[in-house]
């Protein structure tokens, strides 16, 4: 199921080669740390500025995702570089698992759409965010996740879970991570803790989420 030698030789980015460590068995998280090209960021500023609310949810071939998100927010030079780069990351998910198609989403967000600390019921995620804060997670090492079961309801701090608001770790706008959930063969009981950014303002936020098309059935 897995190409581990196909990302090696991705033609997107060299600098995403370290997403390849979702492939250690140690690893629930892989981050590419990235500063977004000013195009891109000005695509999804103007997607933002048109749109108070947005989600689009959708089974696609990498190639067929610029025509489609064309379709559904109009075409200017700088949405052109993001849909582009959401594109290249598609076919990068593509690459790495050897799928055909994938289950992309986009959104736009004003607060906490997961505010509380979960793990996915998921083989892999990625996820990155154009514009505004990325998302929350916390490091296997500094977790009880026998707490996790007793915070069902969404709570900002989650007693016991965690020791110290320090110890939860923020991706950057731009950043690249994929996240290991509780599918992931031999991961049960160690996908990755995470939780939409919370912050007690409200913000902006536009993001999005890359699955395998299978999930989009359950």
């Amino acid at each position: 199921m897995i190409n581990k030698t196909i990302l090696r030789k991705n033609i997107f980015n060299r600098k995403s080669i370290v997403l390849s460590e979702i492939f250690d068995n140690k690893n629930n998280i892989s981050l590419w740390k990235r500063k977004l090209d000013e195009s891109i960021s000005f695509g999804a500023e103007e997607i933002i500025n048109d749109n108070l609310e947005f989600d689009f949810s959708k089974v696609l071939k990498y190639n067929e995702i610029n025509e489609a998100l064309v379709n559904r927010l109009g075409q200017s030079q700088n949405k052109i570089f993001l849909f582009n780069d959401i594109s290249n990351l598609s076919e990068l998910f593509c690459n790495m698992f050897e799928l055909k198609k994938v289950w992309l989403r986009m959104g736009i967000s004003t607060n906490a759409t997961c505010p509380r600390f979960h793990v996915d019921y998921l083989k892999c995620r990625l996820l990155t965010t154009y514009y505004g804060p990325g998302t929350e997670w916390l490091p296997n090492d500094l977790i009880d996740r026998r707490k996790l079961k007793f915070n069902q309801k969404f709570s900002k701090d989650q007693d016991g879970l965690f020791s110290s608001k320090t110890d939860i770790k923020h991706l950057a706008t731009g950043d690249v991570a994929l996240l290991k959930g509780e599918l992931w063969s031999g991961n049960k009981g160690q996908g990755l803790v995470h939780r939409s950014p919370y912050y007690d303002e409200k913000y902006r936020r536009l993001y999005i989420t890359i699955d395998f098309s299978d999930l989009n059935n359950q």
